[in-house]
């Protein structure tokens, strides 16, 4: 797995023909914590993003983390992993990096095969901070309500926790989507004013 630099691994798999069922452009958002990690995935053109599973890590088995994480790969046919780094940090990225780096290198040779073809990127979710006024508004009251809806529904404290915490993680791989979707947008959009400007 290589690491690459945010926009480019969107670029990348956006480039890739979905066709067949089996063909995806899927992207797997990770938000690492010590003791589990909290997963979303994206649709198959990568425009929605919906909540996976929590992961819970038990260092003294790395092997279960990895077979775990083989079958979300084949299961979802995934072409890249978003690691998300909160508003608050707790050395996140590099917990995020030793987890890959366990996921890798106790993987079956096949395994290890399929994520040498698969890039890594680190969404500084702060970034989301330069959205729009209108849509941080939105997502404010939209965490709001969700908390409040929890509160009145009398849930087990650890059950609202995981909702919350899928909440997070799709919340950070919308923003990756939403912020690379507009700055290909505004590329496309520089790139035909430069070619309408070229004199013949």
């Amino acid at each position: 797995m290589n690491y690459v630099k945010p926009l480019n691994l969107f670029k990348q798999v956006m480039k890739i023909k979905v066709g067949k069922p089996s063909e995806s452009r899927r992207l797997l958002c990770l938000d690492v914590r010590d003791d589990c990690v909290c997963l979303a995935v994206s649709d198959r053109d990568n425009k929605t993003a919906m909540p996976l599973r929590t992961l819970t890590r038990d260092k003294s088995d790395v092997f279960v983390m990895s077979e775990s994480f083989q079958s979300l790969v084949y299961e979802h046919n995934l072409s890249g992993f978003v690691v998300g780094l909160p508003y608050i940090r707790d050395n996140n990225d590099e917990k995020a990096k030793l987890l890959l780096n366990e996921v890798y290198e106790n993987g079956t040779p096949h395994f290890q095969n399929i994520l040498n073809g698969i890039n890594y990127t680190i969404w500084d979710n702060s970034l989301s901070l330069k959205l729009s006024e209108m849509q941080m508004q939105v997502e404010y009251v939209t965490k709001e309500k969700v908390e409040m809806v929890l509160k009145h529904m009398n849930l087990h404290h650890l059950n609202a926790e995981t909702i919350m915490d899928h909440y997070a993680v799709v919340g950070m791989l919308r923003n990756y989507l939403d912020y690379c979707s507009e700055a290909c947008r505004g590329e496309e959009k520089l790139e035909a004013t430069e070619k309408e400007e070229v004199p013949n």
